[in-house]
């Protein structure tokens, strides 16, 4: 299911949809950033018995800085497995789908001003990647 507002289209009418079946036990949700994660979520989600609402967002499917190479036809990616897109030091930023590029943005934006961030990449917000979530949490806590 295409999400989001790009060139038109209405913006919050789908993420709402998408926020409530999220909430469904035993529904999964993947939102990929780029072409190797959509791969490998939508692999997965093709051959789960379980019910799985896959989202992209809209202004992805025009972007060059979302490109990978082709990860083979078996690649796969389980749900609930986030990626740290970016290790760091003093700020965690969480995140997932096309904010990611906004947060690789913000984070070389504050690494311009002496600030070392990282940036965890959720990849599914149904699951979600709890144990990964609590260390990053517990690491700024600390």
């Amino acid at each position: 299911m295409a999400i989001g507002g790009y060139l038109t289209g209405a913006r919050c009418i789908t993420a709402r949809v998408a926020n409530r079946f999220s909430r469904i036990a035993r529904v999964a949700r993947g939102d990929a950033f780029h072409g190797a994660d959509v791969a490998g979520l939508l692999r997965t989600a093709i051959r789960c018995d379980d019910p799985v609402m896959f989202l992209e967002h809209k202004h992805l499917y025009r972007q060059p800085y979302n490109r990978s190479e082709y990860p083979g036809p078996d690649f796969t990616i389980p749900f609930g497995k986030a990626r740290m897109v970016k290790e760091g030091e003093e700020v965690s930023i969480i995140t997932y789908g096309a904010f990611v590029h906004r947060a690789e943005v913000a984070t070389a934006q504050l690494e311009r001003e002496g600030i070392s961030a990282e940036i965890l990449d959720l990849r599914s917000l149904s699951p979600y990647d709890w144990k990964r979530l609590r260390r990053v949490c517990e690491r700024r806590i600390a």
